[in-house]
């Protein structure tokens, strides 16, 4: 895209976004050509690593958040949980990260989204915590309207990886 700037010629570009499942089978069957996600080391992707090639071309992090104005009350019974469906990539990671601490963290599931841009909204609105990329939420953190909800040994780092298949090589 940069290079389209500076006077060279590009074909036109379609985004498509949605769920990581959904992207992942438009990949499969030839329907994009390349998947732009998040990916964590600890969290294998679905697609054959014989058919396709990815590259890192980023960081991030998953940071859990809240509203600055979310009470939780001093009792551990249950803390409002804005969660991200299996479908998406980072639901994925997250669960992964959370297996069996759920107990431990009293978390309650309350909504579920494959768009972490949803949950961030339903965080601002005082409905729970979520964990959230650092990237999307500078701003908000910054300006003290999303508060860390746990301390930083709760934080996932994600790699960015751009995907293609190997056969259009």
């Amino acid at each position: 895209m940069r290079s389209s700037e500076s006077g060279a010629l590009i074909e036109a570009v379609q985004l498509h976004s949605d769920s990581m499942a959904v992207c992942e089978q438009m990949l499969i069957h030839g329907q994009v050509q390349f998947l732009l996600c998040h990916r964590h080391p600890d969290v294998p992707p679905l697609l054959a690593p014989d058919q396709f090639i990815s590259k890192k071309v980023g960081e991030d992090v998953l940071v859990p958040l809240a509203s600055a104005s979310t009470h939780f009350g001093t009792s551990p019974a249950a803390l409002p949980y804005l969660a991200y469906t299996h479908e998406s990539g980072l639901g994925r990671i997250v669960a992964h990260r959370l297996r069996g601490k759920e107990d431990y963290l009293h978390l309650k599931p309350l909504f579920s989204s494959h768009l972490a841009a949803v949950l961030m909204s339903m965080a601002l609105e005082s409905k729970g915590v979520a964990w959230l990329p650092k990237s999307l939420t500078e701003q908000e953190v910054q300006d003290g309207r999303l508060v860390r909800a746990l301390d930083e040994s709760w934080d996932i780092p994600l790699e960015i990886h751009l995907t293609r298949p190997k056969a259009v090589l």
